[in-house]
């Protein structure tokens, strides 16, 4: 099994702040993420703060795990993870979603930080077309040239709400 290397950025919060606002449109568009709901969640990696966040799709919500204190004052470790269900969940070797998921988990246990959980499946494209886009693979195309044939960008996620 190939061995993967990760690279966590470490990015400060008032450095998220900044970029959140040199883009006002942006931000008034996502300022009003509502949170939804909020629970302690133990997890094989070690208890956790799960909040769920308005994405704009009923019962689908972005969600945040928070492990450790946040403040505006301190570096605060981020990953943001766009959901990646057959990666994520099943485990395919098409992708290492999971493991890059796995890897976040164990570094943030030790480290503290938010993964944000971001719901837009399948580099934007939804799990429907995501699997037609795997039948496109099957026949010998790649990831990127798979999504072009059915009429997406190379990725159509939104980070916006980061």
């Amino acid at each position: 099994m190939q061995r993967y290397i990760y690279i966590l950025a470490i990015i400060h919060f008032r450095d998220i702040l900044s970029l959140f606002f040199s883009n006002f449109a942006t931000y008034f568009q996502y300022s009003m993420a509502k949170k939804l709901a909020q629970t302690k969640l133990p997890t094989r990696y070690g208890n956790y703060m799960m909040i769920a966040f308005e994405s704009g799709f009923p019962d689908f919500p972005h969600i945040a795990m928070v492990k450790g204190s946040i403040s505006k004052e301190n570096t605060t470790n981020v990953r943001i993870h766009s959901e990646y269900l057959t990666g994520d969940l099943f485990h395919s070797v098409r992708c290492d979603c999971g493991e890059q998921l796995d890897a976040s988990f164990e570094f943030f246990e030790k480290n503290g930080g938010i993964i944000l959980y971001l719901r837009q499946e399948g580099r934007g494209i939804g799990i429907i077309k995501k699997m037609e886009a795997y039948n496109l693979q099957n026949k010998g195309m790649n990831t990127i040239e798979a999504n072009h044939a059915l009429g997406f960008h190379t990725d159509q996620r939104d980070s916006g709400i980061a």
